[in-house]
């Protein structure tokens, strides 16, 4: 597979629920979800596979936490293997950033994500940061969840981030009629 002939639509929410919500999170992830194949590290209970019907279930869950928070990013397209940093800062209160590089496996059925995630709160003069690092493999359209446990303010935050594979030759012939398209 040549480095640049596909594409990866990766998809990145945080998500801030309450210990309580937090609590059910973990359990419907135990039961679940499917263990991730982390690089240069063991796997950890902190970390989950899933699929778009959890992932629903699991968005519908923090929506019902009167103190969930779902903050999404904008989708980013980049060609496989290249350098993507998404993030948005408030001068007063802080900000979030979001790192990654994708590069699709050759049998195009994985990607090796390499992400670091940084969220800063600042309140009373006094700047908190969270900062994660870690690469992963994750099947195609399976959602990591990653529990970063509490943060300073007593919330409990969680990264839910989904790679999508897109091939540029197959999608040009689904633009051109030449193939129907393949339902998600």
């Amino acid at each position: 597979c040549k480095l640049y002939d596909s594409i990866v639509e990766v998809e990145s929410r945080a998500v801030s629920v309450s210990a309580k919500t937090a609590k059910l999170m973990r359990k419907a992830l135990a039961q679940q979800g499917k263990s991730v194949d982390v690089i240069d590290a063991d796997k950890s209970p902190a970390l989950a596979s899933i699929d778009d019907k959890q992932l629903r279930q699991l968005l519908e869950l923090v929506q019902s936490d009167r103190a969930g928070h779902i903050m999404q990013t904008p989708k980013a397209s980049c060609f496989n293997g290249q350098h993507v940093k998404l993030g948005a800062t408030n001068l007063g209160s802080g900000g979030w950033q979001f790192e990654y590089q994708p590069v699709v496996s050759p049998d195009r059925r994985s990607v090796r994500l390499a992400m670091t995630f940084e969220h800063c709160i600042r309140a009373d003069s006094v700047e908190r940061i969270t900062r994660a690092t870690k690469r992963f493999n994750l099947p195609d359209g399976r959602t990591l969840v990653w529990d970063l446990g509490e943060t300073a303010d007593g919330q409990c935050l969680f990264l839910l981030v989904t790679p999508r594979i897109r091939v540029q030759e197959e999608e040009e012939r689904i633009f051109i009629g030449e193939q129907q398209p393949i339902p998600r």
